[in-house]
């Protein structure tokens, strides 16, 4: 986590440089292996937050999380 690094088009204050900001806290809180459930969700959701408003910067009209197997 400490080496990643948001692209320069994501950079000045967008909703993708604060959800990486709010990742890297949740993250870099629990580096000693105590996350629990809740913690692991929460971490979760930012991921599909950040996924999601990844794919809008990038031009797709209605991006979605949906369900993987």
């Amino acid at each position: 986590m400490t080496g990643m690094q948001v692209p320069e088009q994501f950079r000045g204050g967008t909703e993708i440089e604060e959800l990486m900001t709010m990742l890297r806290k949740k993250i870099m809180w629990h580096q000693d292996g105590t996350m629990d459930k809740e913690d692991a969700e929460s971490v979760i959701r930012v991921l599909r937050r950040l996924v999601v408003a990844i794919d809008r910067n990038l031009g797709i009209p209605d991006p979605q999380v949906g369900k993987y197997d």
